[in-house]
């Protein structure tokens, strides 16, 4: 009966022992987990972000050029300098009412909504609204409607743009200045600018969304999930001269690879962890001889170095005393094998430029940290490339984001191949420096790459290297059936020939990036002197 109950005790203990500690693997598991998910997505969400800012002040830049281009084809006219000067207000009205008619608003590059006539001492003259049933005076200018106060001064000289929200609707004003007998009068262009975001989502890669101040959707892309986390939004409010928002621009982060990754990765260690708390109980309750403290101990202590120290995860035990516990041991191995793979996985993520699949700038910190070291334990020496492509900016601005991405992917994987057909392949570097040749060949960001040559026999090397770079960017490149020609300028520096900290190589091989690119030169090796040239 002692040993009945003795039996009993140490069998409860060991199972709420054994359940604790798997409750405790898998919470930890699952907070890593989330950790890596947040991050991601932060990153991403941030570069959305960026891009919507970016657009959204293109769409209004170009609407402020069209009022302009307006107002001043508006003021030129003959008939309406004559009626500034009868001070023909009537006749001023029924010309701004024919102003629905000419080509330039019917292309329906803008669309104005009102218009005002003020005079040298910006007394409101003439206002209509333009609208489907005709003209109407009105006698108050919008986006004065919510100042109670003065408004700021009109200036003689330069033209006043001003954001404003009447009745919840987002409006843009330009007042512009003009001359009729040596006085100043001024023309107020009001346009409705709620349409013309609508062309964001032709640009941005991921689904848009277009809100008002209330709340109100005015624009929702056809590619906007019905089923969404809000965390995964990115959102730019374009704001007023008094820093309230007029416009809500929002972009949703869709990516389904990294969502399935994560998503799987988080299932397989609920059920790794699952299992192995199941499978515990099952033997705690089945099985308690002598043999099976033991190797439960060994367990209990593997789980503790995991939760402790994540370098142990993967690390395997020996698999003795029953039959059952053997099982538990073995998919105690197994689950600790997979949860390690995840992680590495996970671990890629963080170190991989989510457009191009290259390396990104974390790795690159990382790996000419790392063949420095090997170059100077070893006395040998590496060349690092900086890269920069010209035009590409020209090209973003011409055809859109969309198609420089595209660009980017296609240099890449140029540049890839040339890496690839170099003896660099042929040379066993994995087992020198722990990098996939691949991984030699980083995105900084942008337009920006990097190249590191390890153990590169001399300057004639690494010129051969930079010969075939500048060549494969030479061919067109075909992008969405158009041929795209980029240049390209590569800075050398070499270790130790150059310099002897890994700082200052960097630095040199992007001063001579610099100096190749304002010289017109494909490439150019750092020379003493350079950086004092500099400007």
């Amino acid at each position: 009966m002692i040993f009945q109950t003795k039996f009993q005790s140490i069998r409860f203990i060991v199972t709420s022992i054994i359940i604790v500690l798997g409750v405790l693997s898998l919470v930890a598991t699952l907070i890593t987990a989330q950790v890596y998910h947040t991050l991601t997505l932060s990153s991403q969400l941030e570069n959305i972000e960026k891009q919507l800012q970016q657009e959204s002040d293109k769409t209004l830049q170009r609407l402020k050029q069209f009022s302009l281009q307006l107002g001043t084809l508006i003021v030129n006219s003959d008939k309406f300098k004559s009626a500034i000067r009868k001070s023909n207000y009537k006749y001023l009205q029924d010309y701004l009412k024919q102003l629905p008619s000419i080509p330039f608003l019917q292309s329906g590059v803008i669309s104005i909504r009102f218009a005002y006539i003020y005079d040298n001492h910006q007394k409101l003259l003439s206002g209509i609204k333009l609208n489907t049933d005709g003209s109407v005076v009105t006698k108050t200018p919008v986006c004065h409607i919510n100042n109670h106060e003065s408004t700021t001064p009109f200036d003689v000289n330069d033209v006043i743009y001003n954001l404003c929200v009447n009745q919840q609707q987002p409006y843009l004003s330009a007042i512009i200045p003009f001359h009729v007998d040596n006085k100043v009068a001024y023309i107020e262009l009001v346009s409705e600018i709620k349409t013309h975001f609508h062309s964001i989502d032709q640009v941005v890669v991921f689904p848009v969304r277009i809100r008002l101040p209330n709340g109100k959707e005015i624009y929702t892309s056809d590619r906007w999930p019905t089923k969404y986390n809000k965390k995964s939004i990115a959102a730019y409010s374009v704001l007023d001269n008094e820093h309230q928002a007029v416009i809500h621009v929002e972009a949703i982060h869709v990516d389904n690879n990294l969502v399935k990754a994560l998503s799987l990765a988080q299932t397989l260690v609920i059920s790794g962890a699952l299992i192995s708390i199941i499978l515990a109980i099952v033997v705690s309750l089945s099985i308690m001889k002598q043999t099976v403290i033991s190797p439960v101990n060994d367990v209990v202590s593997s789980l503790r170095k995991v939760r402790e120290n994540r370098e142990h995860l993967g690390q395997q035990i020996n698999s003795r005393g029953a039959e059952e516990i053997m099982a538990l041991m073995d998919d105690f191995n197994a689950m600790s094998s997979s949860l390690n793979e995840l992680y590495k996985t996970l671990e890629k993520m963080t170190y991989t430029d989510s457009l191009t699949r290259l390396g990104n700038r974390k790795l690159f910190n990382e790996k000419i940290e790392h063949v420095f070291e090997h170059a100077v334990k070893h006395e040998g020496c590496f060349a690092l490339l900086l890269i920069d492509l010209d035009k590409f900016k020209q090209v973003n601005d011409t055809y859109g984001h969309s198609v420089g991405d595209k660009l980017l992917v296609e240099t890449s994987n140029r540049f890839s191949e040339v890496l690839r057909q170099s003896r660099f392949t042929r040379r066993g570097l994995d087992n020198i420096i722990s990098t996939p040749v691949q991984d030699l060949l980083i995105r900084l960001g942008g337009d920006e790459f990097a190249v590191i040559l390890p153990d590169v026999e001399g300057k004639d090397e690494a010129s051969n290297i930079a010969t075939q770079l500048a060549k494969v960017i030479d061919r067109p490149l075909l992008i969405d059936g158009q041929d795209i020609e980029l240049g390209i300028s590569i800075g050398i520096a070499l270790y130790p020939d150059h310099a002897r900290d890994q700082d200052r190589i960097i630095r040199f091989a992007d001063t001579a990036m610099y100096h190749a690119k304002r010289n017109g030169m494909d490439f150019m090796f750092y020379e003493a002197g350079l950086e004092e040239n500099q400007s």
